[in-house]
């Protein structure tokens, strides 16, 4: 039978030590901007009050933002001077950023994260002590909302994918992501065949020997993420998933634009089939679903006796306890 992981310290009881070990870790964390002015504010903001180390800074590349916005990163650069800026006159999407960024780091570890994101505190460190964990792994993603097998159980349904549940605050985002610290075991972390969602890390290495981004196969992004991961195994890297950590995503879709994204995710996901093989495109997604790590996880959130519907504020900070 399967090796008993269990007996082992949860994350949580050794969280302080694992960070602290990761505080000089070089992480630069790569920031697609564009219009917005109110919610880049918020967001950055909160970027810089979640940092638990020295060594993190940030790149930012403004896609062809108008108005204050661009007068106002001007000045975060001028005030934050461990920030990278790059801008485009005019939008060139999230893939060409996203490369301009990964272009322009040198650091150890460099995270794609979308700026609809929220996060809490430790979470770049956490996933930087989960990627060099092993030499072998290339890239890392943490625990989300915003991608379907990778979902924290709490928050499973039909929306899911991309909302975040009503009421949601930036107390019960600290209980929810206590809860996964309290689950996840201090030293086992799942090999994953693939992570998406709104935020990925990579090593310098998987960098180095698979290069960026596919802008000509996935202009619209949303399977550059996997086809990089994939691409990244054939390399012979590991991917792993950071069970530990937890990043939300926050941004509500209309209808009608989650219509039209619906249509172009679906070209591109058909494009990945044709890329790597349908056959290897569905283990993939299936091995997530059926991961044994993975489902215990699932089993023993569903045994705390929450509101696993609603994932409510009020329920998880019931079952996380004091903090």
């Amino acid at each position: 039978g399967r090796a008993d992981p269990y007996g082992r310290p949860s994350y949580a009881e050794v969280r302080d030590s694992r960070i602290s070990g990761q505080r000089n870790r070089t992480i630069d964390v790569v920031v697609r901007i564009h219009d917005g002015l109110r919610d880049v504010e918020g967001f950055l903001d909160a970027v810089l009050q979640a940092r638990q180390g020295s060594a993190q800074r940030l790149i930012l590349v403004d896609d062809g933002s108008k108005g204050e916005i661009r007068s106002y990163l001007d000045d975060f650069l001028a005030r934050e001077t461990d920030t990278l800026l790059h801008r485009f006159e005019t939008p060139c999407g999230q893939v060409l950023s996203d490369n301009v960024g990964i272009a322009l780091s040198s650091a150890d570890m460099v995270v794609l994260l979308d700026g609809d994101t929220k996060l809490s505190q430790g979470w770049a460190e956490k996933m930087a002590d989960a990627l060099f964990s092993k030499p072998s792994n290339g890239v890392v993603g943490p625990l989300s909302n915003a991608s379907e097998d990778q979902f924290f159980p709490l928050l499973s349904g039909p929306d899911a994918v991309t909302n975040a549940p009503e009421g949601e605050s930036d107390e019960s985002l600290v209980r929810i992501n206590a809860l996964c610290e309290r689950v996840a075991l201090s030293d086992v972390l799942p090999r994953v065949p693939v992570v998406d969602g709104p935020c990925l890390g990579f090593s310098r290495a998987a960098i180095d020997g698979v290069g960026v981004l596919d802008e000509r196969f996935f202009p619209g992004g949303y399977c550059t993420r996997a086809d990089f991961c994939f691409r990244v195994a054939e390399a012979g890297f590991g991917v792993v998933l950071a069970m530990h950590t937890y990043v939300m995503h926050r941004r509500p879709e209309a209808e009608a634009e989650t219509r039209q994204l619906d249509r172009a995710r679906q070209a591109e996901w058909n494009q990945l089939k044709r890329l790597h093989g349908a056959e290897r495109v569905s283990r993939a997604v299936d091995s997530l679903g059926r991961h044994p790590l993975l489902s215990d996880l699932r089993a023993a959130l569903a045994k705390l006796d929450l509101d696993v519907a609603e994932g409510s504020p009020k329920a998880l900070a019931e079952a996380a306890g004091p903090q």
